[in-house]
């Protein structure tokens, strides 16, 4: 049952059917079985008591029942928990993550998700509770063009490439890396309460991690795959957060920028160009249209997995 209720999904059906199966049978009850037998009694006050006794038997019982499996459950499987989630319950669990966390770590590939959902949703709390809250990133190099052209060719054989509007190339790859990169250096100069640190490493892996106080869901680069999610007393868990650290000392950090009043919303190639250039992120044989292709999509602000 708590599986069942924990999934927003599996909730609404799991009602809905509970809901139709009491109507039929209050209507079997009240209207087919007096048609059958007239000694049937009916009528609100019988109604009325039939749902009294029943509803002071079902409440001792689940009572009794649930007491009894807390007694015998152990307390390092309350404590310890690592689940597999399908990626449709993922949207939800990220929601009730970031009112709560005061930290989010996250290592990955191009960081869409990460620029697009969490950044603003941390910054959003952050004012909300009046709390500072510390964001590290690791993400691809962009200027590295072995290695975007590598990432490329792992999304595209992945199976839910067929459902992106684009293919992925190196200058995809290199595009969205560049657009979380101006993205995050946006929110350090207007989100004082954040405490971001992005990373740019030579490697990618097929996993990301978004890991913070609640949980460290496990992800791959392929949206149809199935998560795993490690809570903070598991092995696991503190082996992800490990992962994270190491990951962040053998890459390159992108230095905060001395530029004000960015805005993501107004933000032009000619911004993003200067922007890249004074944190150490070269790329020579960028066009004008490549740094505005950069600025459409963070002003777009488009969660490819909404």
């Amino acid at each position: 049952m708590n599986e069942i209720l924990d999934k927003k999904y599996s909730r609404k059906a799991f009602l809905l059917t509970v809901v139709l199966i009491a109507i039929a049978l209050i209507l079997v009850r009240y209207f087919v079985l007096p048609s059958i037998d007239v000694n049937i009694k009916t009528g609100w006050l019988v109604f009325f008591t039939n749902i009294t006794d029943g509803l002071l038997v079902s409440l001792l019982v689940t009572v009794f029942i649930g007491l009894f499996i807390f007694w015998i459950t152990p307390d390092v499987i309350k404590e310890e928990k690592i689940e597999i989630k399908e990626p449709r319950e993922l949207p939800e669990l990220f929601d009730r993550s970031f009112p709560s966390t005061d930290l989010w770590w996250y290592k990955g590939g191009c960081g869409r998700y990460f620029r697009t959902k969490t950044l603003p949703q941390m910054a959003s709390w952050a004012r909300k509770n009046s709390l500072s809250r510390e964001i590290i990133a690791v993400i691809l190099d962009p200027t590295d063009s072995e290695l975007c052209d590598s990432h490329a060719n792992y999304r595209r054989s992945t199976a839910s490439s067929g459902s992106e509007k684009s293919k992925w190339d190196a200058d995809k790859v290199r595009t969205e890396l560049c657009a979380t990169v101006v993205t995050a250096l946006a929110y350090q100069q207007a989100e004082p309460m954040l405490r971001i640190s992005l990373y740019l490493c030579s490697h990618y892996s097929a996993f990301r991690i978004d890991l913070s106080k609640d949980n460290a869901i496990i992800t791959k680069e392929d949206r149809n795959a199935p998560a795993i999610v490690c809570s903070p007393n598991t092995h696991f868990y503190k082996s992800y957060k490990d992962e994270i650290v190491l990951s962040s000392r053998q890459s390159k950090r992108v230095p905060e920028i001395k530029s004000q009043n960015i805005r993501l919303d107004t933000i032009d190639n000619i911004q993003v160009s200067k922007m890249l250039k004074e944190v150490g992120i070269l790329l020579p044989d960028c066009s004008d249209d490549f740094y505005h292709q950069v600025a459409v999509i963070c002003k777009e602000k488009i969660n490819p997995y909404g």
